[in-house]
């Protein structure tokens, strides 16, 4: 029984973890510009509203080194007229893993988003663009307390049953 509980609370943290660090994720594009291979990969999978990671890998195209010095700069635009662009620079701090530069975003609905991803590197100013979709996102597991409580509810009160019983046997005999 100790066992199931353990597993159950570790299925639910793994089912709504709210953090996205991933650097990775899913390869949205991955494009040859001038004599750069520019990698955009997103996390989650499948992208949703809520909190995002879009990382970037910027490679020298011929040799696959990977540009250190790259200035990189994700903007991302939605469908709706009336949200703001959301853009962040992106860099190797906010990346685990410090080939990539990371940029952390909050998507405040679902829908439709153009990614623009903007790399300065050797004075060239280099455009990857991407349309993405963002499914809704995960409830919380505030919102969740219903479906993930009524077991426990159930349990309490066969407990509250059973106690009843023990005692009504144990005055009686």
């Amino acid at each position: 029984m100790k066992h199931c509980f353990e597993i159950t609370i570790l299925l639910l943290a793994a089912l709504y973890a709210r953090s996205a660090r991933a650097d990775g994720g899913t390869v949205l594009i991955a494009a040859d510009r001038e004599d750069y291979r520019i990698t955009v990969l997103a996390s989650p999978t499948p992208l949703r509203a809520g909190p995002i990671d879009i990382s970037v890998l910027v490679q020298e195209h011929d040799t696959g080194r990977v540009v250190a010095d790259a200035t990189v700069e994700v903007v991302l635009r939605s469908s709706d007229a009336n949200q703001r662009p959301l853009q962040a620079l992106a860099t190797s701090e906010a990346a685990t893993n410090k080939l990539f530069r990371a940029a952390l975003f909050n998507l405040p609905r679902p829908g439709r988003w153009e990614l623009s991803t903007l790399v300065t590197v050797d004075g060239q100013r280099l455009t990857v663009d991407a349309d993405v979709d963002a499914a809704a996102a995960l409830p919380r597991f505030s919102d969740l307390w219903l479906w993930t409580g009524w077991p426990l509810m159930a349990i309490a009160l066969f407990a509250a049953h059973q106690g009843l019983v023990y005692r009504s046997r144990r005055s009686r005999g």
